[in-house]
């Protein structure tokens, strides 16, 4: 079971609310410039702060009415027509089930809202066939209909963002200790790896723990944001590189450790059901949201039995061609809150230019050509009490603004040169084949640019540091399934001589790099390339150093003990496991040999393995010759 099947049992109860609101018979103000899863899974912005921008991020509301439909996840406008959220949203069972038939997602039982657009029908929903919670956690919907005035946000095509990075998370779910789903908030988050059994191939995740910054500095995702957009910038402007998938923590506080589908692992599926619609820049031939000649105005508020409505203006200035105006508000405590516009004066339940008065807590009026000057937004309370977000979006004449698209900048690539933005990616076209680069791996050579991409070839290194006696030096490697099953330890002893000025200082900024070859024929092959980075994770010993880290970040390595000494006394341990091991297929060619390395900036450490104890299909194991 996962969230949406629970998610929409909360619904039912705010239905019934709606319901009976059924059988129902102040002074301006200027406005302002997932539920919890069996066997620990909680998909599912809380310490976040109210927001009209992102104007990509829309609710997704069941039933499938504008008048009658309550929030069910978050998502993101990715095309004009491509709506991208998560399959938890959408699939009550694995994605095999909701393929075809009884267990299949019915478009008509979604309608999706923007502050800056109003209300849109799906017309059909795709789910990945390997959707098994979190695995596979993205969902796209087709509209029935194009959106206008909104800019697509792009999803990430590049890599996932780094670890220690900054994102933003968005949506329009409840914030801890309370139930007021509807309202959109924001916040920023810190990229970590991957815990609890989730895998940073398929999810990217973060940490919210104590001390929490100020809202807005230090968020989480809560029920109802789930599907939602993580955005990381990477030089072009926001790019969707996760959707909301759940926690560890019930509560959504602190600790918390959440995780988001990876949009970059699944770029390619989102893309082939988008299509072309996945270029579209712009959407319609007019100012987008946000963007020069389409302002946005905003205004937040609350209402109860004893501020029952309130009113809020704003200017439409002259040449406006299209005028919105959204209200979204708490679904709480039974809240039922209507939508009234007019120009020129503050209107009211009877006289307006515009009307939203569903039984929802979502309201949208779009008016044409409309007159220039002070315009009135009323928000009427007819039952209940909460917090309301109302939205005003004037567009003027002309096509849509450029925003980031074309902007110079780095795509970080030695082989491309000319990098622009394209659709939130930076690149560029091919320097000549054949160029000198550096692909920053010390265990291949020489470097070169083919088509756009720097290459290389296995290089050991020379002249590394070697045990003065055989057999001293043992590899065991597993290759295992599951993933969490894989290991490697490699123990490097009665060294060469070492001295502590050969070890560098990998505390500080010394990084180190593990190498792993296979011959074939005589002919390396690199089967391991696993980058140590300096820092933190590293401490001083006596004799050396030691790197200690539980959350197996690079490349799976747990831990690794350098020691110095005169030739036979120096000696290193390294120990690796876990999901991001990545070791090579099994058995090893071994033809004649397997070597190890470990590169540092000063010096390097080997064994050569030329014979074995074990070679199949999970096992190396072997001495040092």
């Amino acid at each position: 079971m996962n969230a949406s099947r629970l998610r929409m049992t909360s619904l039912v109860a705010i239905a019934l609310v709606w319901c009976a609101a059924q059988a129902r018979a102040a002074g301006p103000s200027a406005l302002a410039p997932a539920e919890r899863l069996p066997g620990g899974v909680n998909p599912r912005i809380v310490n976040g702060v109210f927001t009209s921008a992102y104007p990509s991020v829309g609710a997704l509301l069941s039933p499938g009415s504008a008048t009658t439909g309550g929030l069910l996840c978050s998502g993101t406008l990715i095309g004009c027509r491509t709506f991208l959220t998560a399959g938890h949203c959408v699939c009550d069972f694995t994605g095999a089930d909701c393929q075809s038939g009884v267990h299949a997602p019915n478009p008509a039982d979604y309608v999706v809202f923007f502050q800056h657009a109003g209300f849109f029908n799906v017309s059909s929903i795709s789910v990945r066939t390997d959707f098994n919670f979190p695995v596979g956690d993205v969902a796209i919907l087709t509209l029935a209909t194009p959106v206008t005035g909104i800019a697509p946000t792009p999803i990430d095509g590049s890599a996932a963002p780094a670890f220690g990075s900054a994102a933003t998370i968005v949506g329009f779910g409840r914030d801890a200790g309370s139930s007021d789903y509807g309202l959109k908030r924001a916040g920023s988050v810190m990229m970590a790896p991957c815990t609890a059994g989730i895998s940073d191939a398929t999810s990217v995740c973060w940490d919210f723990a104590n001390p929490l910054g100020a809202p807005g500095t230090d968020a989480d995702t809560c029920n109802g944001d789930s599907g939602g957009p993580l955005f990381a910038s990477f030089q072009c402007g926001d790019t969707v590189a996760g959707t909301t998938s759940g926690g560890t923590s019930a509560s959504c506080l602190p600790t918390d450790h959440s995780y988001d589908a990876n949009v970059f692992t699944y770029h390619a599926y989102i893309a082939a059901q988008a299509g072309a619609d996945l270029d579209n820049a712009s959407c319609g031939a007019m100012p987008q949201a946000g963007e020069a000649g389409a302002p946005v105005v905003a205004a937040t508020g609350a209402l109860s039995s004893g501020t029952p409505q309130a009113v809020h203006s704003f200017t439409v200035p002259a040449g406006t061609t299209r005028l919105r105006v959204a209200m979204n508000a708490s679904e709480e405590n039974g809240a039922d809150f209507d939508l009234y516009v007019r120009a020129g004066s503050p209107p009211t339940t009877s006289a307006f230019d515009c009307k939203a008065d569903g039984a929802n807590q979502y309201g949208f009026c779009e008016l044409t050509s409309p007159a220039a000057g002070t315009w009135y937004a009323l928000v009427n309370r007819f039952t209940g009490s909460g917090s309301y977000q109302v939205t005003a979006t004037t567009f003027a004449s002309g096509g849509p603004g450029s925003g980031t698209e074309g902007a110079a900048c780095d795509d970080g690539n030695e082989c491309t040169s000319g990098d622009a933005c394209t659709r939130g990616t930076c690149g560029g076209a091919a320097v000549a084949n054949g160029t000198p680069c550096d692909d920053e791996r010390v265990c291949t050579s020489p470097d070169a640019c083919s088509a756009g991409v720097c290459v290389s070839q296995a290089a050991p290194a020379t002249g590394c540091i070697q045990p003065i006696a055989s057999g001293k030096a043992s590899l065991s490697l597993r290759n295992g399934l599951p993933d969490s099953r894989d290991n490697l330890t490699w123990r490097w002893l009665k060294g060469g001589a070492t001295t502590l000025a050969d070890l560098g200082q990998p505390n500080v900024g010394d990084d180190l790099e593990l190498c792993l070859f296979d011959e074939t024929a005589g002919v390396p092959a690199l089967k391991l390339d696993t980058r140590i980075p300096a820092g933190p994770l590293w401490t001083p010993t006596s004799r050396g150093f030691k790197y200690n880290d539980r959350n197996l970040t690079n490349g799976g390595i747990r831990s690794i003990t350098l020691k110095d000494g005169p030739a036979g006394g120096a000696a290193i341990t390294l120990k690796a496991k876990g999901e991001r091991l990545d070791p090579p297929a099994l058995p090893l060619s071994q033809g004649p040999s397997v070597r190890v390395q470990l590169v540092g900036p000063h010096a390097c450490w080997e064994a050569t393995y030329g014979t074995s104890r074990v070679n199949d299909g999970q096992q190396f194991k072997a001495k040092a010759d």
